[in-house]
């Protein structure tokens, strides 16, 4: 849900608009209403909203004024009002769109959907800048972990783990030489610990050394691919360097290849 605040001097026009989104756009949640620059500025503090509609022309000022008076402008703002000459200055404040009273609903869905991609741009642009920091400071010289088992304790080197695989409460670590490694602690434990060490979840099932993958390749015909037996909505898979096929989930892929851009010699 993003995370929306309106702010318009007419109340008759917030309470349209608000009935608007409820009705077209169920991705929106309405943290707030202002009726004025200065209340406008309050819930937004209050509020730290995603997205802002915002009225130009109010009693106290302007919707450019609201802007201005934030340093930290981190939402996103779509311009709706009764007036045609003020869309190129509202461009110029790097507006999503600039919507006219009274609204449009394919116009106001058309919005929404841009700036929902945007934002799932910049949160796929905050998530892959955290990784490649944590990576490049992790990844100096040699890193060691311990796995403990009901007979033995193995102390390994992580760039030996090759992927990690979850049976229920269990996770298998695959090694380089061959060895397999079964722990009593979940897969989520281990996403956790080795994400900044170059790991990936890209399935349910499967946590992937990212410099072990040899290529990515899409699904042509499931029923060919015998080693992919749980495929659910997976389209692609990986090869690692071992010839393992791990499949890859619709919602990982996007991000995996983002990551595979960088990490890959």
């Amino acid at each position: 849900m993003i995370r929306t605040i309106i702010i318009d001097d007419d109340e008759k026009a917030r309470n349209s608009l608000q009935d608007h989104i409820g009705i077209y756009c169920k991705n929106i949640e309405i943290v707030a209403m202002a009726d004025s620059v200065a209340s406008g500025i309050y819930e937004i503090s209050k509020n730290k909203p995603e997205l802002v509609f915002l009225d130009i022309e109010m009693q106290d000022g302007s919707g450019f004024d609201l802007l201005e008076k934030i340093k930290n402008t981190a939402f996103k703002v779509i311009f709706y009002t009764a007036f045609h000459n003020y869309a190129v200055r509202a461009f110029k404040f790097s507006a999503i769109d600039y919507l006219l009273k009274p609204i449009d609903p394919d116009e106001l869905l058309d919005a929404v959907l841009k700036a929902e991609k945007n934002l799932e741009n910049e949160s796929l642009e905050l998530k892959l800048n955290t990784f490649y920091t944590h990576f490049n400071n992790k990844t100096q010289g040699k890193k060691k972990m311990i796995l403990k088992t009901q007979d033995q304790i193995y102390y390994i080197n992580i760039d030996d783990i090759i992927h990690c695989e979850s049976d229920k409460n269990y996770t298998q670590f695959n090694l380089e030489d061959k060895r397999t490694v079964v722990v009593s602690k979940t897969l989520k434990e281990y996403e956790v610990l080795l994400n900044e060490y170059g790991f990936y979840r890209v399935h349910q099932s499967h946590l992937v050394n990212l410099k072990q993958v040899v290529s990515y390749n899409k699904i042509k015909n499931k029923k060919s691919i015998k080693e992919l037996d749980e495929l659910g909505d997976c389209e692609g898979y990986l090869v690692l360097k071992n010839q393992t096929k791990i499949p890859v989930s619709q919602r990982k892929k996007t991000m995996l290849l983002k990551l595979l851009e960088n990490i890959i010699d």
